[in-house]
């Protein structure tokens, strides 16, 4: 929001400085009711006739013309106007620029939370297969068929495996916790810019 409006004043400032190159033109006019006092004796009536030879305009001033101002190789305003610019162009780097960064904050979620879907059920068919394996084991030993030894090493692996699974859930939920912020983040970007 604040980017967009750094842009639309400097996008004010530009068109301002541009102007500043542009020849003007400037026309005026006057009009004005003038009084002269008379020559009476009194002066109080000369007085009012003045005022109201004034208003009535018996004596008008008037007034015209109009101005030219061409500038000519006017550097200061040239330099001020190629700054603008310069300045509007690096306001829009910075603009697309968090726009990119935002964009990739959401693919990057997007990603982590397919990896993190897949590592789950990766995990979860580990762990499913190592108890498979381990009460497989189980059978062999009450058959005379294995050892201790061996079921307790498959109870080991089983539980290396779900502790594996819990890992895979706690990332896959932090993955679903990103890409919820960087969904929310992305809109309320995108409305307010």
């Amino acid at each position: 929001k604040q980017a967009a409006t750094n842009l639309k004043n400097q996008d004010i400032s530009v068109r301002f400085t541009g102007d500043a190159l542009k020849p003007s033109l400037s026309v005026f006019g006057f009009y004005a009711g003038a009084g002269l006092q008379g020559t009476s004796a009194s002066s109080s009536s000369g007085l009012l006739d003045a005022f109201g030879q004034s208003f009535e305009g018996t004596y008008p001033e008037y007034a015209g013309g109009f101005s030219l101002s061409i500038p000519l190789r006017n550097r200061t305003a040239q330099a001020d106007s190629l700054r603008s610019q310069i300045e509007r162009n690096q306001l829009l780097i910075s603009q697309q620029r968090s726009r990119n960064t935002i964009s990739m904050e959401v693919r990057k979620a997007i990603i982590g939370l397919e990896q993190g879907k897949a590592q789950l059920e990766a995990a979860h068919t580990a762990a499913s297969l190592a108890r498979e394996m381990w009460e497989g084991e189980k059978v062999k030993l009450e058959a005379g068929a294995s050892t201790s030894y061996q079921v307790i090493l498959r109870e080991r692996d089983y539980t290396s495996a779900r502790y594996s699974e819990v890992n895979a859930r706690v990332a896959y939920a932090k993955a679903m916790v990103e890409m919820d912020r960087a969904i929310r983040f992305t809109a309320a970007e995108w409305r307010d810019g």
